[in-house]
């Protein structure tokens, strides 16, 4: 009788290996799915995608600093002009 009681146990044991399998499959399954996206787009993909939006928004950002340099340049020049500009009527203009 021991026996058969044992062997039970063991077929018990058995039938959780392979529940524990089966749900371990199917986790892997998903976890799959999720980095191949499965007909959309993957875990993979989404990465790839942000980092090119990354890489294209620190482009935009480099220009726009060079954008501000430029403007800053030519707004001083301007300034600088406008000064020269007044100071040459100034020293040109008689006093009485």
């Amino acid at each position: 009788m021991g026996g058969h009681r044992e062997q039970l146990t063991m077929e018990a044991q058995l039938a959780l290996l392979g529940d524990s399998v089966e749900d371990l499959e199917s986790t892997v399954r998903g976890i799959d799915e999720a980095l191949r996206g499965n007909g959309g787009p993957g875990i993979h993909t989404r990465i790839a995608l942000q980092g090119e939006r990354i890489k294209q928004l620190e482009g935009f950002a480099a220009e726009v600093k060079a954008l501000k340099r430029w403007l800053m340049l030519g707004t001083f020049s301007v300034l600088g002009s406008l000064v020269w500009q007044a100071t040459q009527i100034y020293l040109q203009t008689p006093t009485p």
